[in-house]
């Protein structure tokens, strides 16, 4: 994929500004209109940082289209949202995405974010007139509407039509069980990963002190020589491999530990081994999907690490890069992978692979 429109802030800043000028009355080329424009974006701007919410759920939107576009599964995803739209209906909500799929069909795609805090089981809900305006507007535009859920707390992407939520009263509700059951987050490239366990990140390393140190010692010196990934115990040489193996090493849904190796009392290398925290006896472990690790990974570039909080809503990311991780066809030799394609029991069949 690539971009084929970037947003500019003389065209895009200018657009607001010129309806604040028309709201307020001012002239364009008077030279105090810039300045109180200025003035009444700067606290809005201060209002919109200082909620948690409205911040979390912008970066969650950007999550979304960089997760998409970084798949390069689709033929296209624009935002759907944000500019002028007049209606006979004025109850007509605008989803956040419109994608095309690879076949030509068109979804539009409302993307939020969802944090269940200290209630795992808690479900996601959203207004019921609200989701009847955005059915309303996708089916004027004659397209599936779909909503997608990113789960924070488990780190994990759902993607279902309507259909898949239950109304009752003033609300339509859905739990993660559900949309995980019904999830079509493979209409946009997404699929489960596995390979065997455990995956090492070895640094080889020279010894430099005289001799190991002793257990009340707490400093020695040592310079790394290489550095390699192994899967099951076997060194990857292969150059995609190790891509792959250090990708699900950082991002996947594994527990870490380091383990210092030593040979005749010289430190020879130290292991970063990665598990999963309960391991099957099935010859594979899941790693996760491919949503879950870019999002662990978009997370971390945007969240202040001090901090805490969100200090950016983009990340640097390159169109189709996450998509091509895992060549098509690819068949590992010292690192074996299990790639499992979703396909959901969707209740809406205009959707279905």
């Amino acid at each position: 994929m690539k971009q084929v429109r970037q947003g500019s802030l003389k065209f895009d800043g200018f657009r607001p500004f010129a309806s604040f000028a028309f709201e307020q009355k001012l002239s364009l080329s008077a030279p105090e209109t810039p300045a109180k424009f200025a003035s009444q974006l700067a606290a809005e701007i201060r209002k919109a940082t200082d909620d948690d919410k409205f911040v979390f759920g912008h970066r969650t939107e950007s999550m979304f289209a960089a997760m998409v576009t970084s798949l390069g599964s689709v033929k296209l995803i624009k935002g759907e949202d944000g500019t002028d739209c007049f209606a006979e209906d004025e109850t007509l909500e605008v989803p956040d995405f419109r994608v095309v799929l690879q076949d030509g069909r068109q979804l539009l795609i409302e993307a939020k974010n969802f944090h269940q805090g200290d209630a795992p089981t808690k479900p996601f809900r959203m207004k019921a007139n609200y989701v009847d305006s955005l059915t309303a507007y996708a089916k004027l535009m004659k397209c599936d509407l779909c909503i997608a859920v990113y789960w924070s707390r488990w780190n994990l992407w759902s993607l279902t039509t309507p259909a898949a939520f239950s109304r009752s009263g003033d609300w339509c509700t859905t739990d993660l069980g559900t949309a995980m059951k019904f999830n079509a987050m493979s209409l946009v490239g997404d699929v489960m990963v596995g390979t065997k366990m455990p995956l090492k990140m070895v640094f080889e390393v020279e010894h430099l002190s005289e001799a190991r140190p002793e257990p009340t010692t707490r400093e020695f010196e040592a310079r790394i020589t290489n550095v390699y990934a192994s899967c099951a115990g076997r060194r990857i040489e292969d150059a995609t491999e190790s891509r792959i193996a250090f990708y699900m090493m950082l991002y996947g849904n594994l527990v870490e530990e380091t383990i210092p190796v030593f040979h005749d009392d010289r430190l020879v290398a130290f292991e970063h081994v990665f598990n999963k925290e309960q391991e099957t006896d099935q010859g594979f472990e899941l790693v996760g999907s491919l949503s879950s690790m870019f999002s662990r990974f978009y997370r971390h570039a945007t969240s202040d690490q001090d901090k805490g909080g969100v200090k950016q809503i983009h990340a640097r990311t390159r169109p189709g890069a996450l998509g091509q991780l895992i060549p098509k066809g690819f068949k590992g030799d010292a690192l074996p992978l299990w790639i499992l394609h979703q396909r959901p029991g969707e209740p809406g069949e205009s959707i279905k692979e």
